[in-house]
């Protein structure tokens, strides 16, 4: 198989959501039209993206959603999980976890580092809590697929250049900080105020046009 686009991964994610959903509900089958509404593509790239996984649906029945699932699955789960680290054991760290600990049985183990007292060298659900020092010893032992972090933004940088020579190559960055690292280190930024800005300006723009709107009348 060939590497898949970033893009297209992006929407397998969706798809395979939606699929998890309708699984729940009972629903056996699915249209590529029906499936392209409810992921917000169209018809077309739904069938090119699963044409790139292999999968095919049937002219009559459409897409059979359990075995959609199982292929897309197939594709993007590892047989033997993925290892996940948070950095960071504060408020957004903890709730990262909850949500990841419910949702994504796929991930193997989890690990947790932080300098809160509450939480350091304790387990929390199941995963065990590390102090920051202990950082190089324990992504040593253990061979950590993601880390993400979840922590003030001094000294971000430093800390993340501690991991990628740990052998991390896998970052999802929830601070403000842009990471200067290796070209081969994938840095997904999850800047929830950049989200936030981008909507309140969206908000702005649009009342303003109604207000313009309104004053013509």
């Amino acid at each position: 198989m060939e590497k898949i686009p970033p893009r297209t991964v992006a929407r397998l994610i969706i798809y395979r959501k939606i699929l998890n959903s309708l699984i729940y509900e009972g629903v056996s089958h699915i249209f590529s039209r029906k499936l392209a509404e409810m992921a917000g593509c169209t018809p077309e790239q739904v069938r090119r993206d699963l044409m790139a996984i292999g999968y095919q649906g049937s002219t009559v029945s459409g897409y059979d959603v359990s075995e959609l699932e199982y292929s897309i699955g197939y594709v993007m789960d590892d047989p033997e999980g993925v290892k996940i680290a948070i950095v960071g054991g504060g408020l957004l760290g903890r709730a990262i976890l909850d949500y990841c600990y419910w949702r994504y049985p796929n991930f193997s183990t989890f690990l947790s580092f932080s300098n809160e007292k509450d939480i350091s060298d304790k387990v929390y659900h199941g995963c065990k809590c590390y102090t920051m020092k202990q950082i190089e010893e324990v992504l040593e032992m253990e061979t950590v697929d993601i880390v993400i972090l979840a922590i003030e933004s001094e000294h971000v940088q430093n800390l993340a250049n501690r991991l990628v020579k740990s052998g991390v190559i896998g970052i999802l960055n929830y601070t403000p900080i842009h990471l200067d690292l290796p070209s081969e280190v994938f840095v997904e930024d999850m800047d929830l105020m950049l989200a936030i800005d981008k909507a309140a300006f969206f908000v702005k723009h649009e009342t303003h046009i109604k207000k313009k709107k309104k004053k013509k009348k």
